[in-house]
């Protein structure tokens, strides 16, 4: 049986025998190059943070986006706290939806106190790709706000318990992001908030990830 980090920035093995362990790991436009043939399953955007001389990491991002190695989008979003002006932010969000929707390839946010927004632009692209918002600490309202609007929501090692038992599983993936928690963990610490076992999480996962990012699997 395998665990799932589907957003680390630090991957590292896992502390137990049992499981075998598949990662996708956080790059960017600019790293890209030197990341690849590291391993095989990448994530690539431009990060609110890190978004200066965004339109050269654009058009590089244009052209990564169909490599192979590439299964998701991102991190990208929305961040009121830190970055460019929210407008750019926004601007910039946009041309990461559609080069999302042009290669078919899952989307992976970052968003702090921008909620509405995100809400709001979802609404108006119709994405046909899974939108996964990731390391989520929300609440439960705004966790069921998500998932209605169609996102899937990433935990990690940190989350609020009631906005576990409110997303629906065929909704959940988990991550390490940039924490020196082990994935394990994360699946330990979730499946008891659910109450259920790490195997049977670790198949539901399974399946999301099989479904979302397909050769992962």
């Amino acid at each position: 049986m395998t665990l799932f980090d589907i957003h680390t920035h630090t991957p590292h093995n896992i502390n137990c025998d049992v499981y075998s362990y598949k990662y996708i790991e956080n790059t960017f436009p600019d790293k890209f190059n030197d990341m690849l043939g590291t391993h095989n399953y990448f994530s690539c955007g431009i990060h609110p943070w890190y978004a200066s001389n965004w339109r050269y990491k654009l058009a590089l991002l244009e052209e990564i986006a169909n490599n192979n190695s590439v299964l998701a989008i991102g991190e990208c979003g929305l961040d009121k706290v830190r970055g460019l002006s929210i407008d750019l932010q926004i601007n910039i969000f946009k041309a990461h939806i559609k080069i999302s929707e042009r290669v078919q390839k899952p989307l992976i946010i970052h968003c702090v106190r921008a909620w509405d927004m995100l809400l709001s632009i979802c609404k108006e692209s119709k994405p046909t790709q899974t939108w996964i918002v990731h390391g989520f600490r929300g609440k439960p309202m705004l966790a069921k706000s998500l998932a209605l609007s169609g996102m899937s929501l990433s935990f990690g090692g940190v989350f609020n318990s009631e906005s576990i038992s409110v997303t629906p599983i065929d909704k959940i993936f988990l991550e390490t992001d940039d924490s020196d928690i082990d994935i394990f963990d994360v699946y330990n610490k979730v499946a008891g908030e659910m109450n259920i076992s790490i195997d049977l999480l670790a198949n539901k996962v399974e399946d999301n990830v099989k479904k979302v990012f397909g050769r992962i699997v």
